[in-house]
């Protein structure tokens, strides 16, 4: 069974989310590092106990989605 979000974690989930799509309509240099960034805060975030893993998982999988699809 997947674990629940909890509210906090939800509300940074989808911001995490909505910024990684953000990168699409930036130049790929900045989506690059942006998207580096957010994927090393998800991690601290995961570290700190406040993202699950299952979040991370998919905050690193759009990221690398993004990053993908970057001319």
């Amino acid at each position: 069974m997947k674990n629940e979000r909890s509210a906090s974690e939800d509300v940074a989930y989808n911001a995490a989310l909505q910024e990684a799509l953000r990168c699409k309509k930036v130049p790929p240099d900045v989506a690059y590092s942006r998207l580096g960034e957010l994927k090393s805060t998800a991690t601290a975030l995961t570290l700190n106990g406040h993202f699950s893993v299952e979040s991370l998982e998919d905050v690193i999988e759009t990221c690398d989605e993004v990053a993908a699809g970057l001319g």
